[in-house]
C-alpha cells in the first residue's frame, strides 16, 4: 500500500513528505504504548543504516522471529523488513543528493545492496526515477 501510494506521486518531495508524514503519525499515535524493546531495536536499525536481517535483529532481543515483527508492526505500523529498506534507501538516497561518491557502485555497496540492478529496482520503486535521471535534476 505505502509503495502504491508513492508511485502515485509525481515528485521526490512529495514522496519524501509521505514517508515522513506516516513514520510521524505512527509515532505520535502509539507514543503511549511504546514497546521499548522495538524502540531500542529501531535505534539499532538506525545505527546500521538499515543493513540489518531481521532475523538477526529478533536474535539481538532474545524473540522468535514472527513475535519481532508482530511487535514491531503494532509498535510502528510497518514491518521491521520495511522500515530498514526505507532507512537503507534514505542513506543511499542521503549519498546521492551531497554526491558523496565516484561512481554508482560506490553507492550500491556503501548502502548494503546486492547488486547494482537491484538497486535501481529499489530506487525507482521509491523515487519513479532511475539514478541517474534523478542525479540530472539536482
Amino acid at each position: 500500500m505505502l509503495l502504491s501510494q508513492l508511485k502515485k506521486q509525481s515528485t521526490l518531495e512529495n514522496r519524501l513528505v509521505i514517508i515522513q508524514d506516516l513514520l510521524a503519525n505512527l509515532f505520535h499515535n502509539k507514543k503511549e504504548e511504546f514497546d521499548f524493546e522495538i524502540i531500542k531495536a529501531i535505534k539499532y536499525i538506525l545505527g546500521k543504516s538499515g543493513q540489518i536481517s531481521i532475523a538477526k535483529l529478533s536474535t539481538e532481543f532474545h524473540l522468535t522471529e514472527r513475535t519481532f515483527e508482530r511487535r514491531f508492526i503494532k509498535s510502528i505500523g510497518v514491518s521491521a523488513k520495511q522500515f530498514a529498506k526505507i532507512i537503507q534507501f534514505n542513506q543511499s538516497l542521503q549519498q546521492i543528493t551531497l554526491k558523496d561518491y565516484h561512481k554508482l557502485s560506490d553507492v550500491v555497496f556503501t548502502n548494503g545492496y546486492a547488486d547494482q540492478s537491484h538497486f535501481i529496482k529499489v530506487f525507482k520503486a521509491y523515487t519513479g526515477k532511475t539514478p541517474k535521471a534523478f542525479k540530472a535534476r539536482i
